[in-house]
Protein backbone atom coordinates (compact mmCIF):
# COMPACT_ATOMS: atom_id res chain seq x y z
CA UNK A 1 0.00 0.00 0.00
CA UNK A 2 1.16 3.65 -0.75
CA UNK A 3 1.36 5.69 1.86
CA UNK A 4 2.49 9.14 0.51
CA UNK A 5 0.10 12.28 0.84
CA UNK A 6 -1.72 12.73 -2.41
CA UNK A 7 -3.45 16.02 -3.62
CA UNK A 8 -6.37 14.90 -5.34
CA UNK A 9 -6.89 16.82 -8.76
CA UNK A 10 -11.35 17.05 -9.52
CA UNK A 11 -13.12 20.02 -10.87
CA UNK A 12 -13.52 20.66 -6.89
CA UNK A 13 -10.08 21.58 -6.13
CA UNK A 14 -9.39 23.48 -9.89
CA UNK A 15 -9.74 26.67 -9.76
CA UNK A 16 -9.63 28.38 -13.12
CA UNK A 17 -7.88 25.89 -15.13
CA UNK A 18 -9.66 22.73 -16.92
CA UNK A 19 -10.64 19.81 -14.76
CA UNK A 20 -7.65 17.03 -14.50
CA UNK A 21 -11.25 14.78 -16.00
CA UNK A 22 -11.91 17.04 -18.71
CA UNK A 23 -8.20 17.24 -20.33
CA UNK A 24 -8.12 13.66 -20.52
CA UNK A 25 -11.08 13.82 -22.64
CA UNK A 26 -9.59 16.48 -25.06
CA UNK A 27 -6.42 14.56 -25.16
CA UNK A 28 -8.27 11.27 -26.48
CA UNK A 29 -9.91 13.22 -28.92
CA UNK A 30 -6.34 14.35 -30.25
CA UNK A 31 -5.00 10.61 -30.53
CA UNK A 32 -5.94 10.01 -34.00
CA UNK A 33 -4.05 13.66 -35.19
CA UNK A 34 -1.25 12.98 -32.91
CA UNK A 35 -0.49 9.52 -34.53
CA UNK A 36 -1.04 10.65 -37.92
CA UNK A 37 1.92 13.86 -37.65
CA UNK A 38 3.80 11.38 -35.58
CA UNK A 39 3.62 8.74 -38.31
CA UNK A 40 4.42 11.66 -41.73
CA UNK A 41 7.35 12.02 -43.39
CA UNK A 42 8.16 15.17 -41.40
CA UNK A 43 11.91 15.14 -39.98
CA UNK A 44 12.17 15.59 -36.30
CA UNK A 45 13.42 19.17 -36.24
CA UNK A 46 11.13 20.07 -38.00
CA UNK A 47 8.87 18.81 -35.98
CA UNK A 48 10.44 20.03 -32.63
CA UNK A 49 10.67 23.86 -34.39
CA UNK A 50 7.12 24.15 -34.71
CA UNK A 51 6.31 22.89 -31.08
CA UNK A 52 8.45 25.11 -29.84
CA UNK A 53 6.92 27.86 -32.23
CA UNK A 54 3.79 26.94 -30.88
CA UNK A 55 3.83 26.91 -27.61
CA UNK A 56 6.32 30.13 -27.70
CA UNK A 57 3.89 32.55 -30.24
CA UNK A 58 0.42 30.83 -29.41
CA UNK A 59 0.57 29.35 -26.10
CA UNK A 60 3.03 31.25 -23.64
CA UNK A 61 1.10 34.59 -23.98
CA UNK A 62 -2.50 33.38 -23.00
CA UNK A 63 -3.41 33.27 -19.72
CA UNK A 64 -5.15 29.40 -20.02
CA UNK A 65 -1.27 28.33 -20.17
CA UNK A 66 -1.22 28.46 -16.18
CA UNK A 67 -2.67 25.54 -14.61
CA UNK A 68 -4.23 26.83 -10.86
CA UNK A 69 -5.36 24.36 -8.00
CA UNK A 70 -5.60 24.26 -4.54
CA UNK A 71 -3.80 22.34 -1.90
CA UNK A 72 -5.81 22.36 0.91
CA UNK A 73 -5.86 25.83 1.60
CA UNK A 74 -3.43 27.34 -0.68
CA UNK A 75 -3.31 27.90 -4.28
CA UNK A 76 -0.38 26.44 -6.41
CA UNK A 77 -0.23 28.20 -9.94
CA UNK A 78 1.85 25.97 -12.79
CA UNK A 79 2.86 27.23 -15.88
CA UNK A 80 1.80 24.55 -18.40
CA UNK A 81 3.88 26.20 -21.04
CA UNK A 82 7.02 25.60 -18.94
CA UNK A 83 5.98 21.85 -18.86
CA UNK A 84 5.65 21.12 -22.08
CA UNK A 85 8.84 22.91 -22.77
CA UNK A 86 10.74 21.30 -20.06
CA UNK A 87 9.12 17.85 -21.82
CA UNK A 88 10.25 18.21 -25.16
CA UNK A 89 13.92 19.11 -23.92
CA UNK A 90 14.31 16.01 -21.58
CA UNK A 91 12.45 13.40 -23.38
CA UNK A 92 15.53 12.26 -25.52
CA UNK A 93 17.24 11.24 -22.38
CA UNK A 94 14.76 8.95 -21.43
CA UNK A 95 12.74 8.17 -24.55
CA UNK A 96 14.90 8.41 -27.23
CA UNK A 97 14.29 10.40 -31.00
CA UNK A 98 10.72 8.39 -30.55
CA UNK A 99 9.68 9.67 -27.38
CA UNK A 100 10.82 12.96 -28.61
CA UNK A 101 9.01 12.70 -31.86
CA UNK A 102 5.97 11.96 -29.48
CA UNK A 103 6.13 14.67 -27.71
CA UNK A 104 6.26 17.28 -30.54
CA UNK A 105 3.56 15.27 -32.15
CA UNK A 106 1.32 15.93 -29.60
CA UNK A 107 1.89 19.21 -29.06
CA UNK A 108 1.13 20.06 -33.08
CA UNK A 109 -1.81 18.22 -32.92
CA UNK A 110 -3.59 20.87 -30.85
CA UNK A 111 -2.94 23.40 -34.15
CA UNK A 112 -5.31 21.38 -36.30
CA UNK A 113 -7.75 22.51 -33.87
CA UNK A 114 -8.67 25.40 -36.29
CA UNK A 115 -9.10 28.97 -34.57
CA UNK A 116 -6.56 30.04 -32.14
CA UNK A 117 -8.88 29.55 -28.94
CA UNK A 118 -9.48 26.09 -29.91
CA UNK A 119 -5.55 25.80 -30.57
CA UNK A 120 -5.10 26.94 -26.86
CA UNK A 121 -7.78 25.36 -25.35
CA UNK A 122 -6.45 21.81 -26.92
CA UNK A 123 -2.99 23.08 -25.92
CA UNK A 124 -3.99 23.71 -21.70
CA UNK A 125 -5.83 20.33 -21.90
CA UNK A 126 -2.37 18.33 -23.02
CA UNK A 127 -0.56 20.45 -20.61
CA UNK A 128 -3.05 19.99 -18.22
CA UNK A 129 -3.19 15.77 -19.01
CA UNK A 130 0.43 15.57 -18.95
CA UNK A 131 0.92 17.82 -15.66
CA UNK A 132 -1.99 15.35 -13.60
CA UNK A 133 -1.68 12.52 -15.44
CA UNK A 134 2.44 12.07 -15.46
CA UNK A 135 4.21 14.65 -13.09
CA UNK A 136 1.98 14.96 -10.32
CA UNK A 137 1.70 11.00 -9.99
CA UNK A 138 5.41 10.22 -9.66
CA UNK A 139 6.18 13.62 -7.94
CA UNK A 140 3.44 14.11 -5.26
CA UNK A 141 1.83 10.79 -5.07
CA UNK A 142 4.46 8.12 -6.16
CA UNK A 143 0.77 5.76 -7.09
CA UNK A 144 -2.24 6.11 -8.40
CA UNK A 145 -4.19 5.52 -4.90
CA UNK A 146 -5.09 8.35 -2.59
CA UNK A 147 -3.74 8.03 0.51
CA UNK A 148 -3.43 10.48 3.83
CA UNK A 149 -0.42 8.76 5.71
CA UNK A 150 2.31 10.82 5.94
CA UNK A 151 4.39 7.89 6.44
CA UNK A 152 7.76 6.78 3.96
CA UNK A 153 6.18 5.26 1.10
CA UNK A 154 8.14 1.71 1.45
CA UNK A 155 6.36 0.75 -2.00
CA UNK A 156 7.97 3.16 -4.30
CA UNK A 157 11.66 2.67 -3.68
CA UNK A 158 11.94 -0.32 -0.91
CA UNK A 159 14.66 -1.31 0.84
CA UNK A 160 16.48 -4.58 0.65
CA UNK A 161 14.24 -6.12 3.26
CA UNK A 162 10.85 -5.44 1.71
CA UNK A 163 11.75 -7.14 -1.32
CA UNK A 164 10.82 -11.06 0.35
CA UNK A 165 7.56 -12.47 0.30
CA UNK A 166 6.44 -10.46 -2.45
CA UNK A 167 5.38 -12.31 -5.64
CA UNK A 168 6.55 -10.10 -7.91
CA UNK A 169 9.33 -11.59 -11.00
CA UNK A 170 12.56 -10.46 -10.31
CA UNK A 171 12.21 -8.71 -7.05
CA UNK A 172 14.02 -11.22 -4.70
CA UNK A 173 17.04 -10.60 -6.81
CA UNK A 174 16.63 -7.51 -7.76
CA UNK A 175 19.00 -5.69 -5.17
CA UNK A 176 21.90 -8.38 -6.19
CA UNK A 177 21.48 -8.19 -9.83
CA UNK A 178 21.65 -3.82 -9.82
CA UNK A 179 24.42 -4.37 -7.45
CA UNK A 180 26.49 -6.62 -9.99
CA UNK A 181 25.56 -4.61 -12.79
CA UNK A 182 26.79 -1.54 -11.30
CA UNK A 183 29.93 -2.83 -9.98
CA UNK A 184 29.61 -2.79 -6.25
CA UNK A 185 29.36 1.15 -6.64
CA UNK A 186 27.35 3.85 -6.22
CA UNK A 187 26.38 5.14 -9.73
CA UNK A 188 26.62 8.81 -8.77
CA UNK A 189 29.64 9.15 -6.47
CA UNK A 190 31.28 5.97 -6.83
CA UNK A 191 31.80 4.74 -3.23
CA UNK A 192 31.90 1.27 -3.19
CA UNK A 193 29.93 -0.91 -1.28
CA UNK A 194 31.93 -3.45 1.54
CA UNK A 195 30.70 -6.69 -0.57
CA UNK A 196 32.68 -4.80 -3.46
CA UNK A 197 34.97 -8.34 -4.44
CA UNK A 198 38.51 -5.98 -4.24
CA UNK A 199 37.94 -2.86 -2.16
CA UNK A 200 40.07 0.45 -2.61
CA UNK A 201 41.32 1.96 0.39
CA UNK A 202 41.25 5.15 -1.31
CA UNK A 203 37.70 5.00 -2.36
CA UNK A 204 34.78 5.48 0.92
CA UNK A 205 32.35 2.49 1.48
CA UNK A 206 28.82 2.92 2.07
CA UNK A 207 25.93 -0.11 2.37
CA UNK A 208 24.55 0.82 -1.00
CA UNK A 209 20.54 0.25 -1.70
CA UNK A 210 19.33 -1.03 -5.39
CA UNK A 211 16.72 2.25 -6.12
CA UNK A 212 13.76 2.20 -8.43
CA UNK A 213 14.03 4.09 -11.41
CA UNK A 214 10.69 3.93 -12.09
CA UNK A 215 8.39 3.79 -8.70
CA UNK A 216 6.89 0.25 -7.96
CA UNK A 217 3.76 2.20 -7.03
CA UNK A 218 3.16 3.56 -10.36
CA UNK A 219 1.46 0.04 -10.96
CA UNK A 220 -0.65 0.19 -8.11
CA UNK A 221 -4.63 1.15 -8.77
CA UNK A 222 -7.85 2.35 -6.56
CA UNK A 223 -10.28 -0.16 -7.34
CA UNK A 224 -12.97 1.53 -5.64
CA UNK A 225 -15.56 2.51 -8.23
CA UNK A 226 -16.56 5.80 -6.43
CA UNK A 227 -13.34 6.57 -6.38
CA UNK A 228 -12.40 9.86 -8.14
CA UNK A 229 -8.41 9.51 -7.74
CA UNK A 230 -5.94 9.87 -10.17
CA UNK A 231 -5.66 5.75 -11.92
CA UNK A 232 -8.75 4.89 -10.24
CA UNK A 233 -10.51 1.71 -11.93
CA UNK A 234 -13.57 1.67 -12.83
CA UNK A 235 -15.33 -1.50 -12.68
CA UNK A 236 -19.14 -2.24 -14.61
CA UNK A 237 -21.21 -5.48 -13.95
CA UNK A 238 -23.49 -5.75 -16.86
CA UNK A 239 -25.86 -9.07 -17.53
CA UNK A 240 -26.38 -9.35 -21.34
CA UNK A 241 -27.41 -12.73 -22.71
CA UNK A 242 -27.59 -14.39 -19.41
CA UNK A 243 -23.82 -13.99 -18.87
CA UNK A 244 -22.01 -11.47 -16.33
CA UNK A 245 -19.33 -9.52 -18.15
CA UNK A 246 -17.11 -8.20 -15.98
CA UNK A 247 -15.40 -4.76 -17.77
CA UNK A 248 -12.58 -3.59 -16.20
CA UNK A 249 -11.91 0.56 -17.28
CA UNK A 250 -8.44 1.42 -16.44
CA UNK A 251 -9.72 5.45 -16.41
CA UNK A 252 -6.88 7.58 -15.25
CA UNK A 253 -4.53 4.83 -15.16
CA UNK A 254 -4.64 3.97 -18.49
CA UNK A 255 -3.77 7.40 -19.47
CA UNK A 256 -0.72 7.41 -16.98
CA UNK A 257 0.15 4.58 -18.68
CA UNK A 258 0.01 5.28 -22.06
CA UNK A 259 1.85 8.79 -21.76
CA UNK A 260 4.62 6.85 -20.06
CA UNK A 261 5.37 4.25 -22.40
CA UNK A 262 4.98 7.02 -25.51
CA UNK A 263 7.36 9.47 -23.26
CA UNK A 264 10.08 6.81 -22.47
CA UNK A 265 9.56 3.65 -25.25
CA UNK A 266 9.41 1.09 -22.33
CA UNK A 267 9.05 -1.95 -24.32
CA UNK A 268 5.36 -2.88 -22.60
CA UNK A 269 2.06 -2.97 -24.42
CA UNK A 270 0.29 -3.47 -20.81
CA UNK A 271 0.15 -2.82 -16.93
CA UNK A 272 0.90 -6.08 -16.16
CA UNK A 273 3.89 -6.10 -18.28
CA UNK A 274 5.54 -2.93 -16.48
CA UNK A 275 4.50 -4.28 -13.20
CA UNK A 276 6.93 -7.37 -14.16
CA UNK A 277 9.27 -4.48 -15.84
CA UNK A 278 9.72 -2.63 -12.90
CA UNK A 279 11.65 -5.50 -10.47
CA UNK A 280 14.06 -5.83 -12.91
CA UNK A 281 17.91 -4.74 -12.87
CA UNK A 282 17.08 -1.78 -15.66
CA UNK A 283 14.68 0.00 -13.80
CA UNK A 284 17.48 0.52 -10.80
CA UNK A 285 20.48 1.52 -9.97
CA UNK A 286 22.90 1.21 -6.87
CA UNK A 287 22.69 4.87 -4.57
CA UNK A 288 24.40 5.51 -0.87
CA UNK A 289 21.64 6.65 1.72
CA UNK A 290 22.22 10.14 0.81
CA UNK A 291 21.76 10.34 -2.54
CA UNK A 292 18.91 7.68 -2.18
CA UNK A 293 16.92 9.84 0.08
CA UNK A 294 17.65 13.13 -2.42
CA UNK A 295 16.60 10.84 -5.46
CA UNK A 296 13.10 9.80 -3.78
CA UNK A 297 12.73 13.27 -3.22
Amino acid sequence: MAHNRFYALDPLSSLTSISSRASVETYESLKGEISRVEQSQIHLQELVDAAENIIKEKFTPDPNSTYTYKKGSETISVRLNAVMSAMLACVEECGGKSGKRYVASAILACSGKGDNGDVVEALAALGTTWLTHLLFVFKLSRSHKTQSNEEPDESATPTRASYFGEGVAHRNSFQKDVMVRDGCACVLTGFQDPSHPALDENVPDFHLEATHMLYRAIAKFDDDPASDSVGCLSVQILNLTGRTLLYIQFKSAATTFEILVNFTRIPVQTLEELKSHLDDASNGMMLQGDARDGFGS
